[in-house]
């Protein structure tokens, strides 16, 4: 059983979390608005990336779970970048 103290510091984390989601949010938003050029496509990934993160650890409860949860999503996470490079290759590949 959960004390208040410990529900209490689970909404003050998941306000932060949100809060932090807010922020980034704002810096998608800004950061589109600036003509970066070749950085663009890297500073919109890192935000992405960040936020994708964040909610995976927090909301979707990954800091909290087994092991085996974490390894299959490890799993999943390395199926879908072969399957990002692969296709960047292919593209890659058609344009030459």
């Amino acid at each position: 059983m959960q004390t208040d103290s410990t529900t209490a510091a689970q909404v003050k984390t998941y306000y932060t979390i949100y809060a932090a989601l807010l922020g980034l949010l704002i810096a998608t938003v800004v950061v589109g608005q600036f003509p970066l050029g070749h950085w663009h496509l890297a500073a919109a990934l890192l935000i992405a990336f960040v936020k994708t993160w964040l909610i995976i650890v927090y909301f979707m409860h990954l800091r909290w779970n087994q092991p085996l949860t974490v390894v299959a999503i490890i799993a999943g996470l390395i199926c879908l970048a072969t399957l990002f490079t692969l296709t960047g290759v292919d593209v890659a590949a058609r344009a030459s």
